[in-house]
């Protein structure tokens, strides 16, 4: 009796110290990712930030967004409309500037049969790949920079950028999925998808305000801002509450920027 009485306390204080004495693989984090964020991040705390961590979805992202736009623009259906699509933006943005006659007809269409022509070869493909490799890097920097400053300055938690560059770039592997569904819908339904959200199914009105935020209101977005906010908040020692809750005011604040600076949509 008096072994088992010595040996209970050790015992208690193993379990204590939590169900990660050892580090996660790499597998078990991306995995984790969807099934125990909270567990997953609980764990990269107690242990040194790795750069696979977050380099790697990173690259996976932009390879699987690479290859889904070739396999999109493979379609000859989903490729006109897209064309088109570009055709309309751009005599969007020579409308005015032919009205005030900074610019001739001539000029205007020939500058968007020359557009048309890169995107329909493989120069397109390189700018859209080039595109789309600085566009994700731009914002996984800028963004964990931002989410740093957030949570250690406004929310006084403590923690390195590493930790939100972490956190931000394991987000990517939503990304990722999300990507791969959107391929396949747009093959499916023949027509290029650009999001997974209710305006993916539903028709409105384009260019209205209602069809702009009901866009917004995507599944995978919405995961990944609730997985940000659990990792943000176990990395920096943030309450769990508070973190989602600042999190979903700040995706609340960008949705209704971004509505006005175009720019911004790329990345929601």
């Amino acid at each position: 009796m008096e072994q088992e009485s010595t040996l209970q306390p050790e015992q208690n204080s193993t379990e204590s110290e939590g169900s990660f004495g050892q580090e996660l693989s790499f597998l078990d984090k991306v995995t984790g990712i969807f099934t125990e964020p909270s567990n997953v991040f609980e764990s990269i705390k107690k242990f040194e930030f790795k750069t696979l961590d977050w380099l790697i979805p990173t690259i996976v992202l932009i390879l699987v967004a690479i290859l889904s736009n070739s396999l999109i623009m493979s379609n000859p259906e989903i490729k006109v409309e897209v064309i088109a699509e570009q055709r309309a933006k751009m005599e969007e943005q020579f409308k005015d500037a032919v009205a005030e006659g900074r610019m001739s007809r001539e000029q205007a269409d020939t500058q968007i049969e020359q557009a048309e022509k890169m995107m329909e070869g493989g120069l397109g493909t390189i700018f859209r790949s080039i595109g789309a490799m600085v566009f994700i890097f731009l914002f996984l920097f800028l963004v964990s920079l931002f989410y740093w400053l957030i949570w250690t300055k406004l929310l006084k938690g403590t923690g390195q950028y590493k930790g939100a560059l972490t956190v931000y770039g394991m987000t990517y592997w939503i990304g990722v999925v999300e990507v791969i569904l959107v391929v396949i819908l747009s093959f499916v339904m023949v027509k290029l998808v650009q999001g997974v959200s209710i305006a993916t199914f539903v028709d409105f009105e384009k260019g209205s305000d209602l069809g702009y935020f009901v866009s917004k209101l995507n599944p995978f977005t919405l995961w990944g801002v609730y997985i940000a906010g659990i990792g943000l908040g176990k990395i920096f020692s943030v309450e769990k509450n508070k973190s989602l809750i600042t999190i979903f005011i700040i995706w609340v604040v960008y949705v209704i920027i971004a509505k006005f600076i175009p720019f911004l949509n790329w990345a929601g």
